[in-house]
Order: structure tokens, then sequence, then C-alpha cells
């Protein structure tokens, strides 16, 4: 029976830098897949990608409620992926959904709920940024949500959840990214134990 792969999620405002970072872990550690979240390739991702490019509009609820149902519908893919002994690199994952959705004034409990049961990654990687510096970068303000006074409230939610997730490493993204794989530090992490149940 295969080992099972290690499962990581990196998270954080938009434009910090993750994706870069998702694709250089990834060529580092081989053996990956590297997923992203939202899924914009099924049918729930495509209604959400239609939302953030402003194609469309609904309820902060509604919206919040179909980025969950997208986590949930992947579910099966990640776990059957990691079982097979492959790692699981996420671009974002239930963490951003509760960030997102609390600093437009819905109940973080609330937007907690939606996710009770999806699979916790083994470490998260928190690429923390100054919205400011996140301001300056290429394209930003693009989407719907990359406006400066939603990405403040953004990272201030995201310092206080990472600040209760005990297997959380809080990196500075504003450094170059080979110095964010080697203070990632993954050789310590256990894969050995089951897969525990987010939240």
């Amino acid at each position: 029976m295969a080992v099972r792969g290690l499962f990581i999620v990196v998270e954080g405002i938009d434009r910090s830098g993750k994706s870069t970072f998702v694709r250089a872990l990834a060529a580092r550690l081989g053996n990956s897949e590297i997923m992203s979240f939202p899924n914009r390739q099924t049918q729930i991702g495509s209604m959400i990608n239609s939302y953030l490019t402003n194609s469309i509009h609904m309820s902060d609820e509604a919206i919040h409620l179909l980025f969950s149902a997208n986590r949930w519908e992947c579910k099966g893919l990640i776990e059957q992926t990691l079982n097979a002994g492959k790692n699981v690199i996420l671009d974002r994952y239930a963490y951003s959904g509760v960030v997102y959705s609390a600093a437009k004034g819905l109940d973080l409990e609330w937007c907690m709920a939606s996710d009770i049961g999806l699979l916790k990654p083994d470490i998260v990687l928190y690429l923390k940024l100054d919205p400011r510096e996140a301001q300056l970068r290429g394209n930003f303000g693009e989407e719907r949500y990359e406006y400066l006074d939603l990405q403040k409230k953004v990272s201030d939610n995201y310092d206080m959840l990472m600040g209760k997730i005990n297997n959380c490493k809080v990196l500075d993204a504003a450094l170059p990214t080979e110095s964010l794989l080697e203070l990632a530090e993954l050789g310590s992490v256990d894969t050995t134990k089951a897969l525990e149940k987010l939240w």
C-alpha cells in the first residue's frame, strides 16, 4: 500500500505570490498534484468564475456556499490522490472562503459551518503580505475582490484565523521564492496519521 502523500495548503491575500510559490514547491517536492480553489473547470466553478470576473451578481451568502460546494465536489479527488501516494498542494482552501466572506460582513462561525468535514491539511503555509504591497504587484484589481479596503480586512482575518491553527506556518511573502521554499521546512511534517476532518 502506498504511503499517503503530503496534503499542503497555501493561503494568502490576492497577489501574495501563492501560485508562483505553489508551482515552485511542487517542482521541489516532485510527485505532486497542484489544485486551485476555486476550481473553475467544474460547473460550479464556472459560475464562481462568472461572479469573480463581474459577469454575474449574487448575494454574499450564495457565493460563499458555492465556493464551499466547489471544495466539496473535489474532496474525493483530493483523498484519492493522497491515498495513491502523491502530494496534493492546494492554492487556497476553506480558510480563504472564511476570511473573504467574513471580510464582507458575514458571521465567521456561519462561514466555517459549510466546510465542516472537509479534509484537514497536514500543513498550512500562509504567505503574509502587506495589502499595500500587493496593490503594487501586476494585474491587481482585475477581479472582484482586488481592492485595497477589502484586502486589508481579509489580511486581518487571515492573521486572526491562522493564529488559531496549530499546523500553520507563517511565511513573509515579500521574500524571494527560493527563500520561502527553504523556510517552509516540510521534511518534519508527519504524514503517517489518518486524515482528520477540517475544523
